[in-house]
C-alpha cells in the first residue's frame, strides 16, 4: 500500500474512514471493527486517499484479461 493525496497535498498524513474504534466512558481503548475495504482520506484537505501501490496490479491484471483469447478461438 502506498496511499497518495489526490491533490497532493504534502502532509503524508491519512486517517482511515470506516473503521469503528469502540471506548469505554473514560475515552480508554476498547475494540475496533473494520467494515469492507479499508478508505483513507487526506487529514489536511479531506480528500479519499488514492492507493499507487495498487495501480500497478490493476494494469497487470488488466493486461493478462486483453491478451487471453476468447473461448470460441481456444477450440480452434
Amino acid at each position: 500500500m502506498y496511499l497518495a493525496c489526490p491533490n497532493r497535498c504534502s502532509t503524508n498524513r491519512f486517517e482511515l474512514w470506516n473503521a469503528s474504534v469502540f471506548v469505554d466512558s473514560a475515552g480508554r481503548y476498547l475494540a475496533y471493527k473494520v467494515i469492507d475495504a479499508p478508505l483513507y482520506r487526506c487529514t489536511e484537505c479531506g480528500s479519499p486517499a488514492v492507493d499507487l501501490g495498487a495501480v500497478a496490479d490493476a494494469m497487470a491484471m488488466k493486461t493478462v484479461k486483453s491478451t487471453i483469447a476468447p473461448w470460441p478461438e481456444l477450440l480452434k
